[in-house]
């Protein structure tokens, strides 16, 4: 269901006058007798076949361009958009791996794509636009995570309620003009102090957040575009019905317009954002706006000859007024005009712009141009590709209209056969088919009846599917004719200029197969009030029953050579492979190192993991209570952190960090207990909290008592992205519900931290206004994440370094993608290389400033720091198997567990002058524990370790009122304060999730050997009785066996037909029970029962209609769920040498054992049974 309330807001802007609309009427209009040609032709063949050649010209041409200079890196997204358009036109992927290559490399060089060499314009929404193309072209999740990074950078140079100043500009920014806010408004530059807004910004980031709200159904994005929708209305529209250019930001200017030039391309931006709208929302008043402008453009652009040809080519007019085509969203006579103008537009492309030989000038008035030039090519190409797309649509719509020749006469053979046959049946026969029917029609419903069980008891424990729109076009997509082969290019070819990128000259490796896709989650709701919890809500005191769970494990591992490169710390060739050890079971690969050469750095501590037992002086280190009272004693914290919150300001210093961390937890509660009760809050809250803080950034967030007493910093810091938290706190939510906004939201902080994030050869930073030293300690200073947002601070630290880590490693987790790999890696590397001691502890600061050489601003050693790096190195462990990042993780929680300054003599945390608990690391050890990445021994510490500090909570830090104090060995304390609350909720959720981990099941019921009493009266029954029950007992469970496989063989095979489209999300835990960390075993295996259900919807949206496409379709690397010891299964072989001497219940475990093992030969027979 769309989220009405921001139809109505923008439905009753645009009627109360607060929207400049132009008072021109839709009108019923004719293709203008003057009109060039505006009828196509060409077969579509002809079209695909001229479109092949130009986008051969372009690719080619972008080749030797360098893509990093000026006007070049908007032209190669652009040429990066239509490669994906060529590719849906003709239904294949012969593009596929070379843009997820080239956008790969893009991004690396220019983290989110922004521009910060380039001040002409804000150019990284480009390349935001051709992801989303490349998405819908290949259902390929890498593109929506580019495209959603794109949309952050340019969401922090767009204007939001109440904000007076943005970072990323020095003066006071103007409220409102013309009495109407400037919300929506993007700026045109990234240059701090031009207050330029611009229309094509304004437009691209419109046109961006459309299309990501058609992808992900996120109504982030949907306000967002309609925010900009807005501002270009009131601020930027014409009386004449036309987008004007430029409108000032500055409070200085007094909303001057700074340019009212009148541009295609504006209008164009504009006419697709608004087609995109329409489309999802069908809002009547948003169509007649966008049929109005359309009406315009058509009949009194003044950028046209009077023969209807756009004298200066403009790909985005074309581009525009194709998608509201094809979409389908104005009246049949507006759709009319738009095919004969874009057929005007294409024969003046084909006729007068080229001589033939696949280049085309600028003027699609002509006259050709002998010279190529990459802008002009573009700019023809849209022409062509929409004449191919018009075509191809014509062709799809009659083809589905086409009746069938020989329907009605099939039908009245077919009946008339049919009355012959039965006027000649039998009796007999009659009731044979009766008697045969009511059987087959008892079995049907029986079956039935089973599906509807089980779906049931699905839908108890996954959330609902997502409703996905409905294609404006009746086709569900066009392939070409079998006969018809697609021209080859020689655009696989290496190309010799390094800044264009194919498949041939990369070697970032790519996702694994993907796995079927998970159902889609229900996006279905209307926005409510914004509350964190209704005060004095009971929380429930009931524990839910845990089903039984067996356990498997997904593991992970990338196929590529570069990551182990990249991340060397002694400079090692790029192009060196990577060392792979054959001695993996099953033949596998080991998966690229993670930090193998920065572990021969000197400052690796030399202390070894050893097997260690919990020290004798260690204070209470078991957990006694049951699951039950570790949940009750966990939710009544919770409940009084949630009345806490509700009287704080979240957005006032340290507590906005706090809130955040309070968002975790409860994600976490319901997943403990396999409960949905926080989700709407949550969802309703990161909203919320995103509205008013873009991306989570936290450019507002004064720092008091987070400086000076967590962390402990010598000066004074004004700000710092803790926005990170709140993309952690997402990814625990996302764990939890299985509902991709949360994942949607984590990405968004993660791109805001991304910003603050060094990269490879970065001198200079937006936001920070000094030369950024490369390295420090003879390797690289990338991977490290400023502490504050303070143009002046050079402060690096481990903290925000360490959360960035983990976020990036958790989202690898989540979508495979390996971006989040690198980053999580280069941040590792650096901790290691820059803050990692001698003695094996993380430092707190070091400067990034050239003109510091290097200087550790702060030495200090706090636990919350090594928790970090223990948990980011938890999570690529788990997911890469890495024997030589693995000893780096046990060291460190070796010297965490028995070296800690922070720990007391009897084990409990006190960390800092303040002898304060720890969320941050005893999380992390959770972390560790659950997802069994260390020695059996190591993880024995840490469960003792973790109940040492659970104890110390309960008993020394309450006065059993369910409020805690910080210090964790006492005294308690009697008033409740938020941070206090949320820091003690970590050890008791911990203490729960290990609980609940050790959860087993109980395997296939044993036969106890039968006794003399039972032998006594046996002896005197009926020896055939006997082989008949026997025989009709075991009859029957295979009858039930066969059916249950022909169930689950039937379910595979509806899977494997069915396309992978609207998966929103891939849950992390498919078990009723599902930890927020779910451990690897120490065998990593794999099972088909822990592979994702596949998509059951037919629909196929129309590849340019966009559609709610799959939010993620590649795989996941999903953690595991939780491995429990099952009682052994009787062996097959060592049984018994004669199956004939097996009892009933051994032969029913081994029929099980062999069908749950896929073992059974449907040749093989039964084995004979004795009758005696």
């Amino acid at each position: 269901m769309l989220p009405f309330a921001l139809l109505w807001v923008l439905d009753c802007a645009l009627l109360s006058g607060s929207i400049a609309v132009p008072t021109l009427r839709a009108r019923t209009v004719v293709s203008e007798s003057a009109w060039r040609k505006p009828n196509i032709t060409q077969t579509l063949p002809d079209l695909i076949n001229t479109a092949s050649a130009a986008l051969v010209k372009a690719v080619n041409g972008a080749s030797t361009a360098d893509q990093f200079n000026g006007q070049t890196y908007e032209n190669v997204a652009t040429t990066y958009s239509e490669m994906a358009e060529f590719d849906m036109l003709t239904n294949q992927t012969q593009y596929e791996e070379s843009l997820q290559q080239s956008f790969s490399r893009t991004q690396e060089t220019r983290p989110n794509f922004e521009d910060t060499d380039v001040t002409e314009f804000l150019a990284c929404e480009t390349y935001g636009y051709a992801a989303t193309r490349a998405y819908a072209a290949y259902q390929n999740s890498s593109f929506l995570d580019f495209a959603i990074q794109s949309w952050s950078f340019g969401r922090s140079y767009t204007l939001s309620q109440g904000f007076t100043s943005l970072p990323v500009k020095n003066f006071t920014l103007q409220g409102s003009c013309n009495g109407a806010t400037m919300v929506g408004g993007t700026f045109w530059t990234t240059t701090v102090s031009d207050p330029s807004i611009a229309a094509m910004s304004t437009g691209y980031f419109m046109l961006l957040s459309a299309l990501l709200f058609e992808a992900t159904s996120n109504s982030v994005y949907l306000q967002a575009a309609t925010d900009s929708v807005n501002f270009i209305q009131s601020q930027l529209y014409s009386t004449s019905g036309f987008v004007l250019e430029q409108i000032s930001g500055s409070a200085n200017d007094t909303c001057e317009i700074l340019s009212n030039d009148v541009d295609s391309f504006n209008s164009g931006l504009l006419i697709e954002g608004l087609a995109v709208l329409v489309a999802q929302t069908h809002d009547a008043t948003m169509q007649t706006s966008l049929e109005n402008l359309i009406t315009n453009v058509l009949s009194n652009a003044p950028w046209q000859t009077t023969t209807g040809i756009i004298i200066k080519g403009d790909d985005k007019v074309v581009r525009g007024l194709l998608a509201a085509y094809m979409r389908n969203v104005t009246t049949p006579t507006v759709h009319q005009n738009l095919r004969d103008y874009l057929a005007v537009q294409f024969n003046a492309v084909s006729d007068l712009a080229t001589n033939g030989d696949d280049i085309y000038a600028a003027q699609w008035t002509g006259p050709p141009s002998s010279s190529f030039s990459l802008p002009n090519q573009l700019s023809a190409l849209s022409a062509l590709l929409s004449a191919a797309y018009v075509v191809a649509s014509d062709e799809a719509a009659e083809a589905s209209s086409t009746p069938s020749p020989s329907g009605s006469a099939s039908s009245s053979a077919a009946s008339s056969t049919s009355s012959a046959t039965s006027s000649s049946t039998p009796p007999a026969a009659i009731a044979g088919a009766t008697i045969a029917g009511v059987f087959i029609i008892a079995l049907a419903t029986v079956v039935l009846v089973i599906f509807r069980r089980r779906a049931q008891a699905r839908r108890l424990t996954a959330p609902a599917p997502m409703s996905t729109s409905q294609p404006v076009l009746s086709p569900s997509g066009y392939s070409l004719p079998a006969s018809y082969s697609a021209p080859t290019s020689n655009a696989s070819q290496p190309l010799s200029d390094p800044s264009f990128v194919h498949p041939s000259d990369l070697s970032l490796p790519r996702a694994p197969p993907a796995h079927p896709s998970a159902p889609p989650t229900d996006f279905s709701f209307i926005p409510r009030s914004y509350v964190v919890a209704e005060k004095g809500r009971p929380l429930p005191r009931h524990v839910p029953q845990l089903s039984q769970v067996s356990g498997t494990v997904i593991t992970t591992s990338t196929g590529s050579s570069s990551y182990g490169n990249i991340l060397s710390a002694t400079g090692a060739d790029a192009g060196s492979p990577v060392h792979r050890d054959s001695r993996l079971p099953g033949g596998a690969e080991e998966p690229p190192p993670i930090l193998g050469c920065a572990l021969c750095s000197e400052s690796v501590p030399t202390l070894r993991a050893r097997d260690l037992v919990s020290e004798s002086s260690w204070r209470k280190p078991d957990v006694t209570q049951s699951l039950p009272d570790l949940i009750n004693l966990a939710s009544a914290a919770l409940g009084k952190a949630i009345d806490g919150s509700s009287i704080v300001n979240q957005f006032n210093g340290q507590t906005y960090e706090i809130v955040a961390t309070l968002y975790s937890e409860m994600a976490e509660l319901d997943l403990v207990t396999n409960q949905t009760q926080y989700e709407d809050t949550l969802q309703q809250s990161f909203f919320k909290t995103q509205e008013i803080r873009p991306n989570f950034s936290d450019v507002e967030c004064v720092l008091s008592a987070l400086v000076n007493v967590r962390l402990e910093i010598p000066f004074q810091v004004e700000f710092r992205p803790v926005g990170e938290t709140y993309g952690y706190a997402a990814l625990c939510a996302y764990a939890a519900y299985k509902n991709s906004t949360f994942l949607d939201f984590a990405i968004q902080s993660w791109s805001f931290g991304r910003s603050y994030t060094l990269s490879q050869a970065s001198t200079t930073l937006v936001g920070k206004n000094f030369t950024i030293v490369g390295s420090c300690n003879g390797t690289t200073m990338a991977g490290g994440t400023f502490l504050t947002t303070t143009a002046s601070d050079p402060s690096v630290a481990a903290m925000s370094t360490g959360y960035f880590m983990l976020l990036s490693a958790m989202l690898f987790e989540a979508t495979s993608n390996p971006i989040y790999l690198q980053a999580a890696t280069d941040s590792a590397v650096f901790i290691q290389s820059q803050l990692y001691t001698s003695n094996g502890f993380v430092l707190q600061i070091i400067s990034a400033s050239a003109n510091d050489t290097c200087k550790v601003l702060d030495d200090t050693v706090n636990s919350f720091n090594s928790g970090l790096f223990i948990e980011g190195l938890a999570v690529l462990v788990s997911q890469t198997q890495n024997a030589t990042t693995q000893t780096l993780l046990e060291n460190l929680i070796t010297n965490v567990l028995f070296n800690g300054p922070w720990n007391t003599p009897t084990g409990i945390i006190a960390q800092g002058g303040g002898k304060n608990g720890d969320a941050i690391l005893v999380r992390a050890l959770a972390t560790a524990y659950l997802r069994n990445v260390t020695t059996p021994a190591i993880r024995q510490n840490l469960r003792d370790y973790i109940a040492v500090q659970f104890n110390a909570v309960v008993d020394l830090a309450t006065n059993g009122d369910d409020i805690y104090a910080d210090q964790w060995t006492g005294p308690p304390s009697s008033s409740l304060s938020l941070g206090n609350q949320t820091s003690a909720l970590s050890p008791l959720l911990s203490a729960a999730h290990l609980m609940a981990s050790n959860v087993t099941t109980v395997g296939l019921p044993s036969s106890s050997p039968s006794g003399s009493g039972s032998t006594s009266q046996t002896s005197h029954r009926n020896t055939a009785t006997i082989a008949g029950g026997t025989v009709g007992g075991v009859l029957a469970l295979v009858v039930v066996f066969i059916l249950y496989r022909m169930l689950r063989r039937s379910a595979r095979r509806r899977a494997l037909a069915t396309p992978a489209m609207v998966s929103t999300t891939q849950p992390f835990f498919p078990l009723p029970y599902e930890p927020l960390f779910a451990p690897t075993s120490s065998t990593k295996t794999s099972s088909t029962k822990s592979q994702l259900r596949s998509d059951n919807s037919s629909s196929v949206p129309h590849p340019y209609a966009g559609g709610k496409k799959a939010r993620h379709p590649l795989p996941r690397a999903l953690p595991a769920p939780i491995p429990v010891q099952l009682p052994p299964a009787p062996d097959p072989v060592h049984i018994n040498a004669n199956p004939q001497d097996l009892p009933i219940a051994q032969l029913v475990q081994l029929l099980n054992q062999r069908l749950g093992n896929h073992q059974w030969n449907p040749q093989e027979t039964l084995p004979g049974y004795r009758t005696t």
